[in-house]
C-alpha cells in the first residue's frame, strides 16, 4: 500500500503486472432500489477494516473483502 505514487510510476507498476489502461465508453449503474442504503453499509464496513471506525456492538470486528464481478458481457475497446 502507498501513500501516493506519481501517474508514471503507477504505469510502470501496472505494466509490469500485465495491466493496461483501458478508456470507459459507457456506465454501468444499479438499478437496485436499496442501492444506497447498501452502498452506505459496505462503505462503513471498509471505514471499520481500514480502522477509521471503531465497530459498535454487534459490528464485526474482522471483515474480508471478496469481489464478484459479473456476468457482463462487456468487450474490451481500446483506449485512444
Amino acid at each position: 500500500m502507498v501513500d501516493d505514487i506519481s501517474h508514471e510510476g503507477l504505469r510502470a507498476l501496472l505494466r509490469e503486472e500485465g495491466v493496461s489502461f483501458q478508456r470507459m465508453k459507457i456506465w454501468k449503474t444499479s438499478r437496485d432500489l436499496d442501492y444506497a442504503t447498501k452502498k452506505a453499509r459496505v462503505e462503513h464496513l471498509y471505514a471499520i477494516a481500514d480502522g477509521e471506525v471503531v465497530p459498535e456492538e454487534g459490528e464485526p470486528e474482522v471483515i474480508f473483502c471478496l469481489i464478484e464481478f459479473g456476468p457482463l458481457n462487456l468487450q474490451p475497446r481500446p483506449g485512444r
